[in-house]
């Protein structure tokens, strides 16, 4: 296309003309080769007809030549050339005359012209020619700019341009997917398309490999440079046709025996692909270099070198193993080698290997025997390393036999239940062990161990998304739902459509670039996250202050506290130490230098993390055809959409509303008489360090609960117990505490959970409550172990971890909590309990097993199935939909408002009195303070939450402050970001904060319905909870348990009036 600029008469002409070849006119719509059916009659035909050329039949070219119209298009790799004519059309002579040609890209600009120097005269009806050509690099659109410059004879210097716009596109589709063998070889398959509107002669598609790779070309029948192409003689691609070709790359020796070399990603080379149009123009293009994950080969890599293909039965073999050492330090090994039902070891076990030194290795040969006919897996090696005590176990190395398909497909109903016991035990496996690697990254006092944890967790992550992300499994679940529906049980047909939703919420019913697209997001979403909380878990900042500094803190805080050598106190950023400075602290300097140290944790890093993650989410939800990522996540929780959270929270909002005013101006005066009283200036407004301490001023003024007098009564020892023996009698348990118990920490306990009334084990849990270095900063209930039957019929324990930091016992002072640690605690057990409480059956991981036995199998296998079928530890505990999750740990928040309660988890520290009646009056009257700005924070942070995941990318420290400014009327304090720090948006909340303020509601009905009716501690109501909601775990819908146990429909009556509320409308069923 040209585009001119306003008309000016010029002396001058600019004639502009793309070179381009005309094409041959397409006369048949088939074509074939000689081997194709039917024989060689479509060829025949053809060569006889007169208007073919002849010896190109297989291009579909007639003789007759279509010319090019117009400025046309080009293709990614060919050659862009251009006639430039600057033609003299006055009767002048024009003087230093400068033709320029420049090629605008989407990112650079090119001169093309031959020559920079000016022509020095042009006489008239003279021209000046020029031949332009660029081998074009970039798609997208081009546009070539041609300037002329020249004087007149009356020495006048004039200057116009033209611009011809015209488009790059892709002549080939190039999709590549690397395939690991079992052995250092690397398989490549290019699949390449033409997507041209024209045939191509495909004259070379070659691989240029790295300098750490050898290749071999798979794409001939025979080896070597004279086999036959695979493709055949006439190498032509025709539109929209695809072809595959296949490489297989090696490391070359230097490199393979370096095991720490080829880690991570690997480069591994680039294409390159050369053609010809119909008319013998040639096009080339490069790839940027192919990258690969290398396979993780975790400590000791253990390969085969040798093995026979057949052996014979009860005959020894002999075997070469190849042993790498994979780490970075120095190992003593010694091999145990186990027999097999089918295997038998020949030789010493237990034998030493002696030390491997990093990334070497040791060829270790093996003699056995098969005692089974068929082709037999190779398993029973031990690998132990005495240094650390950690042991490596190998089973199913290779595959021995006169057949390599292991598949069978002649099971009995026996094999079936024996495989089926194999296979469950294997993930038994998985999960005994997995639960112990991801929490030592929270916990462990060691920062080598915590790093170690994070990159396993990392590790499993990734594996985690492979996993779930396997086509061939959704396959055959989406299969067995379709043929046996009918035939199911209700929690096994609820397991198969959460199975099959799932798959779709990953991609899998997309095409193959689509899910590749998805994986390798997910898997960077993954790392970014776990990175975000290993950010958070390593921060140590602390900030150092004068006694004078830290006016209005009480001595026993103050003792608490480390000292410098100049007598001035260490504060640190974790709960015990920054939330009582902010809420007793009368100097606003110091508050404002704490709350901007913890407003600012991590901000640097942990900002471009979640910025980076929100897009990621973002993209990830509009591949799969959401949105936003809000919508996203929220389509299977009860919620269901972001209108519905939107609308939820708005009403919300504007009941807090006026409440929320009216205690700002509560606050104001506040804080006007305290600057009046201590001759602090007074600057009209709250700010973010001044909330905590107004705040708690107002409970004092309004309510005047003595905190420092409170706190004495709350010791952790007596809590624990009070705690132990309201869920216990509620609940029909019994805790007993695990002697010698192997623990992370000197400070954990472990504890067993019984059944009163049986007195069979349900769970353990473990308690670990005091701040460290290193640990995980906030208070978290940690499903370590999902509980479920396993193939011997016994049932598998779960196990959790309550995480806290409450403050440590100090210098003759016992551990003491604020009453708001009190309700954290009971909120956390809450947690706890629902995990050991929850009953499910038998462990579901055998899916792709038992989908493809179901779908082919018999009556009779489908039988034996059944056995192994029943509920499914899926929805073992808190895996239910997140904004039910919090119901249950909600629930019994309650009970540190009751007075019955509160007694019995109260006693003074020094003499064992308890609390007295007028305080706690004054406290259960106090639930009410600051109700309007407490709950209005919370609003803050569900719409932030909800803005950042309805977006495709956002400033977050600028939708953190509009919100807080809008919403709680309390500005930000510039230069934090509040969100870099808060966990809940990489930690599994992400789009899902509202479930808190969703939950309550829930909750509280609960609570008010039944137990506030019927007696908070009636063990009655206290069972029925048990079996109706924790026992139920996932396997039915939330809305459905609380329609069961509250027999109706919930409703927001009781969530309004425990937060003091008054609603002028009638309640509305939820």
């Amino acid at each position: 296309m040209e585009v001119n600029q306003a008309k000016q008469e010029h002396l001058l002409a600019l004639k502009v003309m793309r070179l381009t070849k005309p094409t041959l006119f397409t006369n048949l719509p088939v074509t074939c080769e000689d081997r194709d059916l039917p024989g060689d009659l479509f060829a025949q035909l053809m060569r006889e007809d007169p208007s073919t050329i002849k010896g190109a039949e297989a291009l579909m070219l007639g003789e007759m030549l279509t010319l090019p119209q117009n400025f046309g298009n080009i293709f990614l790799g060919e050659t862009f050339s251009s006639y430039i004519s600057v033609h003299n059309d006055s009767n002048q002579v024009v003087k230093d005359i400068l033709v320029k040609a420049d090629l605008q890209t989407s990112s650079q600009r090119l001169n093309l012209s031959a020559s920079n120097s000016a022509v020095a005269e042009l006489k008239p009806e003279c021209c000046i020619d020029d031949v332009i050509h660029h081998e074009v690099k970039e798609i997208g659109t081009h546009i070539l700019v041609c300037a002329v410059s020249y004087t007149t004879q009356y020495g006048e210097k004039l200057y116009f341009r033209k611009f011809f716009k015209f488009q790059v596109l892709k002549p080939l589709d190039v999709k590549t997917k690397f395939y690991n063998a079992e052995t250092d070889e690397v398989f490549l398959e290019a699949q390449i398309q033409n997507i041209t509107t024209s045939a191509m002669f495909m004259e070379k598609v070659s691989l240029e490999p790295s300098m750490m790779y050898n290749v071999t070309e798979l794409n001939t029948v025979a080896s070597g440079e004279d086999g036959e192409s695979t493709f055949g003689k006439m190498s032509y691609l025709q539109p929209m046709d695809t072809r595959q070709y296949l490489y297989c790359l090696k490391p070359k020796p230097e490199y393979a025996e370096k095991a720490g070399v080829i880690k991570g990603v690997t480069v591994i080379g680039k294409l390159d692909i050369v053609w010809k149009t119909n008319l013998g123009e040639r096009g080339r293009l490069q790839t940027s270099q192919l990258q690969r994950m290398a396979p993780g080969y975790g400590d000791i890599r253990l390969s085969l070198e040798m093995i026979p293909d057949t052996v014979n039965l009860e005959e020894p073999f002999d075997i070469i193993c190849k042993i790498t050492n994979c780490s970075e330090r120095t190992m003593d090994l010694v091999l145990e080698m186990c027999n097999t039902r089918s295997i038998h070891w020949c030789g010493v076990s237990g034998r030493q290997l002696g030390k491997l030194s990093p990334g070497a290795f040791l060829s270790l040969p093996l003699i056995l025997l098969s005692s089974v006919q068929g082709l037999q897996s190779i398993s029973g090696l031990r690998l132990t390393d005495t240094f650390l005590k950690r042991t490596y176990e190998y089973d199913d190395i290779a595959q021995a036999g006169n057949k390599r398909n292991a598949l069978r497909w002649d099971l009995t109903p026996d094999d079936i239940s024996t495989m089926t016991d194999r296979l469950m035990n294997r993930v038994k496996t998985f999960y005994d062990d997995i639960g112990s690697l991801k929490i030592e990254n929270y916990v462990c006092p060691s920062k080598e161990v915590r790093t170690a944890s994070t990159e396993a967790d990392k590790k499993l992550s990734e594996f985690d998304v492979e996993m779930s992300m396997r086509e061939d499994v959704f396959k055959r679940i989406t299969a067995l739902q379709k043929n046996h529906q009918d035939n199911l049980l209700p929690e096994e047909r609820r397991f198969l459509d959460r199975l099959v939703t799932l798959g779709k919420r990953k991609g899998l019913h997309l095409s193959k670039d689509i899910q590749e697209d998805i994986k390798r997001t997910s898997k960077r979403i993954s790392a970014l996250s776990i990175e975000f909380n290993k950010n958070l878990n390593e921060d140590n900042t602390f900030l150092v202050f004068s006694e004078r500094e830290l006016g209005g803190l009480a001595d026993s805080y103050l003792n608490g506290l480390d000292t410098t050598e100049d007598g001035r106190y260490k504060v640190t950023l974790e709960y015990p130490h920054y939330y009582p400075l902010m809420k007793r602290c009368y100097n606003p300097e110091t508050r404002r230098k704490m709350e901007t140290a913890f407003h600012s944790r991590c901000k640097e890093v942990n900002t471009v993390i979640l910025e980076e993650l929100i897009q990621l989410k973002a993209k990830v939800a509009d591949l799969l055809g959401y949105s936003c990522h809000a919508n996203y996540v929220l389509e299977i929780n009860m919620a269901k959409n972001a209108s519905n959270v939107s609308d939820f929270l708005d009403t919300f909002y504007e009941t807090l509303k006026p409440i929320g005013i009216k205690e700002r101006k509560y606050i104001l005066a506040l804080k006007k008489r305290e600057c009046l009283m201590k001759g602090y200036q007074f600057d009209g407004q709250i700010n973010a360090w001044d909330l905590p301490y107004y705040m708690n001023q107002v409970e004092q003024c309004k309510f005047a609960v003595n905190k420092d007098k409170l706190i004495e009564y709350f010791p952790l020892d007596v809590v624990t117990e009070g705690l132990f023996g309201i869920y216990q009698e509620l609940l029909g348990l019994t805790f007993n505490e695990v002697e010698q118990a192997h623990v992370w920490h000197e400070n954990v306990k472990l504890y067993s959970a019984l059944d009163t009334g049986t007195g069979e084990e349900i769970g353990q849990f473990y308690l670990d409550l005091y701040p460290r270095e290193g640990k995980y900063g906030h208070a978290a209930c940690f499903g370590l172990q999902p509980g479920c039957r396993g193939p011997d019929g016994k049932r598998r324990l779960p196990v959790a971890a309550m995480v806290a930091n409450f403050t440590k016992s100090r210098k003759g002072c016992p551990s003491l909590l604020q009453h708001h640690e009190v309700e954290t605690y009971f909120h956390e057990f809450g947690h706890v309990m629902h995990e050991l409480c929850s009953k499910v059956g038998h462990c579901g991981y055998v899916i792709s097993v038992i989908c493809i036995l179901c779908i082919i199998g018999t009556g009779e296998l489908k039988l034996a199935l059944r056995l192994f079928q029943t509920t499914f530890s899926e929805f073992s505990g808190t895996l239910v939909e997140t904004d039910f999750v919090e119901v249950p740990s909600q629930v019994l928040e309650n009970w540190v408002w009751e007075k019955e309660p509160l007694r019995r988890m109260s006693r003074h520290y020094k003499d064992g009195t308890p609390i007295p009646d007028n305080l706690l009056d004054k406290l259960i009257a106090s639930r009410v303070a600051n109700t309007g700005l407490m709950n209005l924070r919370q609003v803050v942070l569900c719409k932030v939450d909800q803005s950042l995941h309805s977006s495709p990318h956002a400033d977050t420290a600028e939708v953190f402050a509009k919100h807080c400014k809008e919403i709680l009327g309390v500005p930000a304090t510039p230069g934090t970001n509040m969100t870099a720090s808060f966990s809940h948006l990489v930690g599994g909340y992400d789009g899902q904060y509202y479930s808190y303020l969703w939950s309550e509601v829930y909750s509280m009905d609960i609570f008010f319905s039944r137990f506030k009716k019927e007696g908070i501690m009636n063990p009655k109501v206290g069972q029925e909870y048990r079996r109706v909601i924790l026992e139920t775990g996932g396997s039915v819908d939330g809305m459905d348990m609380l329609k069961t146990f509250l027999g109706r429909g919930p409703c927001q009556d009781a969530f309004f009036q425990c937060k003091g509320l008054i609603k002028s409308q009638e309640t509305q069923t939820l």
